[in-house]
């Protein structure tokens, strides 16, 4: 099985498929291989044990359903408020806007009747 991998190896430093340099790089890589394996197992056997320990309900920060379509509903009535908040500023805006034409207009009226003067 080994002549078999390190013969797969297209970039063999030396050429000879079992030189002892090549065998001891594809043992390393192996053995890393195995390593990253087997660290990833532990971590989901401990994930599993903690799914099978628990209750069933939501855990780590997970939301019900309830809670979820709670959050949902604050988060569409912020949207709304935010929407009418829009709303008024523009509105105000447009007030504002008229008011500084009217200014502006009673302002030269006034300007007008000082030269006239």
């Amino acid at each position: 099985r080994l002549v078999g991998l390190a013969e797969r190896c297209a970039s063999l430093p030396c050429g000879v498929p079992l030189c002892e340099d090549c065998a001891s790089g594809v043992v390393r890589d192996l053995n890393a291989r195995l390593r990253d394996a087997r660290e990833e197992r532990d971590r989901l056997q401990a994930a599993f044990a903690e799914l099978e320990a628990g209750d069933g309900g939501p855990s780590h920060g997970a939301l019900s359903d309830a809670e979820f379509a709670a959050e949902e509903a604050a988060r569409e009535l912020e949207v709304s408020e935010l929407r009418a908040a829009l709303a008024s500023a523009r509105r105000e805006r447009s007030a504002l806007a008229d008011e500084a034409v009217r200014l502006r207009a009673q302002r030269a009226e006034q300007e007008a009747e000082e030269e006239a003067w």
